[in-house]
């Protein structure tokens, strides 16, 4: 294990330890926006909590202590402890590893006082995750009408205070602030563990148990390998729209368009998210061409990432489609005429939402005009793109049975890499294409654009080829 982890801990200190890496972690603006973005951490432990809590046992343990006359403070704290603990060790990496990459930048001497300010800041992040853990309980036990209005004001107040804070303290003065920011971060810690026990005891039996069973399935599904199964795991069934009657009127592609939409309006709050996530996208790609060349892969990267997973909840049309495209079609329409007006809604959500992030991003700069300006046509190409791959990715089918067969290599079977490969294609093109070539479009300018529209090019082919091979 030693001789994986200690190469992967030196390689991300050197990553981190870059220069252009460095500027931004020493920016006057870092230290507000770490805060602003730890405000926003919570509200997501708010909101994630009602379907993935800290406590999370199996379903046969739940059946077992639960259904006993034992506290719940008693017997569901394991489990508690367990996941803040998780939390604390990523988060003691994730300082370590700045703290190091800093050390080896000679920003941070090494010097005694200088390693003990250190220590200071990896305590004050350990004391931040077990915060953000006792939220994240505070959201899977308490009831969801108190949670979602906080947890959406905390997510909200953190994205603008991202985006508008400018209250960081200079570089020099980075290492002085230790004491004071640590004492800050264990004030609320010390405070809000007596409560941790009235919230495991708050724990309901028959949320517990509904958890237990559905990630105990996610989790048998993505051992198998069917990541699309998994995922549509986490997508509960619709409780609004049930008596909604969808006037399909018009040519084929208006009516499909009605039906995607009335399908959307079905999973309001899954609608809000993904909506929610497609303009950050926006914003993030937006901060690309206002970032320096340090700063622009982690923005170009998240971006893409966001998006992509964004504009899937506009996507169950697209997915149907896919699931009939074979050689008889129930809709009397070839697969591609059905997958192409399918894509319509992906793409306007992408487009629209996305605009709206990038001006808002605007605001937030000296030169918003001209962010925009050159933002919004580069954005246009990249919601083709990624809508390009939402259908490559619809049309996957099963796993083939040749990526299980074993891969013999001196370090044992590598199978595993095949299907990771499968399962992962779609992502890897995403962020080899909307986020590298974003990147590389901050730098170049026009050479890119023509890169992307090969890239565009590329990904429908090979969503064609998918196609054929199911209607074959």
């Amino acid at each position: 294990m030693l001789l994986v982890a200690v190469p992967l801990l030196r390689a991300m200190v050197l990553g981190v330890a870059d220069a252009e890496n460095l500027a931004v972690l020493v920016s006057p603006e870092a230290s507000s926006r770490l805060a602003a973005g730890a405000v926003a951490l919570a509200g997501v432990a708010l909101l994630v909590g009602p379907v993935r809590g800290p406590v999370l046992p199996g379903p046969f343990v739940v059946e077992f202590l639960v259904g006993t006359a034992l506290a719940r403070r008693v017997t569901l704290l394991r489990p508690f402890l367990v996941s803040a603990a998780v939390l604390a060790g990523l988060a003691v990496l994730a300082a370590g590893v700045v703290s190091a990459a800093l050390i080896v930048g000679g920003l941070l001497p090494a010097t005694v006082d200088a390693l003990a300010d250190a220590g200071l800041i990896v305590l004050g992040c350990a004391a931040s995750a077990i915060f953000l853990c006792v939220v994240w309980l505070a959201g899977q036990s308490l009831p969801r009408r108190w949670t979602l209005p906080v947890g959406a004001a905390l997510l909200a107040a953190g994205a603008v205070g991202v985006a508008l804070l400018r209250l960081g303290p200079e570089p020099a003065d980075l290492a002085g602030m230790s004491v004071p920011v640590v004492l800050a971060t264990l004030a609320p810690v010390l405070l809000c563990l007596p409560l941790i026990p009235r919230f495991l005891d708050r724990l309901q039996a028959a949320d517990l148990m509904r958890q237990a069973r559905r990630w105990q399935s996610i989790g048998t599904l993505l051992q198998a390998g069917d990541v699309a199964g998994a995922a549509g795991a986490l997508r509960t069934p619709p409780t609004r729209g049930r008596r909604d009657r969808i006037a399909l009127s018009g040519p084929l592609p208006v009516a499909v368009v009605q039906r995607d939409l009335g399908a959307a309006r079905r999973f309001p709050l899954r609608m809000l998210a993904g909506s929610l996530a497609i303009a950050a996208a926006g914003w993030l790609q937006g901060g690309v061409w206002a970032a320096p060349p340090g700063g622009a892969w982690p923005l170009a990267v998240a971006a893409a990432l966001a998006a992509y997973l964004g504009v899937g909840v506009w996507c169950d049309g697209l997915r149907s489609a896919a699931e009939n495209a074979g050689p008889s079609s129930i809709y009397g329409r070839s697969g591609l005429t059905m997958i192409g007006c399918h894509a319509i809604v992906p793409a306007l959500a992408l487009f629209v939402l996305g605009t709206l992030g990038i001006a808002a991003a605007g605001l937030t700069v000296a030169d918003g005009a001209a962010l925009s300006g050159a933002a919004l046509p580069w954005w246009a190409l990249v919601a083709v793109f990624i809508t390009l791959l939402r259908v490559f990715d619809s049309l996957r089918g099963p796993l083939p049975i040749g990526l299980l067969l074993p891969v013999p290599t001196p370090v044992g079977d590598v199978s595993i890499l095949n299907v990771i490969a499968w399962q992962a294609d779609a992502v890897i093109l995403l962020v080899a294409g909307a986020a590298g070539l974003t990147v590389l479009a901050t730098q170049t300018g026009g050479t890119s654009v023509a890169w992307l529209v090969v890239a565009c090019g590329l990904a429908a082919g090979l969503a064609v080829r998918r196609l054929r091979s199911l209607t074959a």
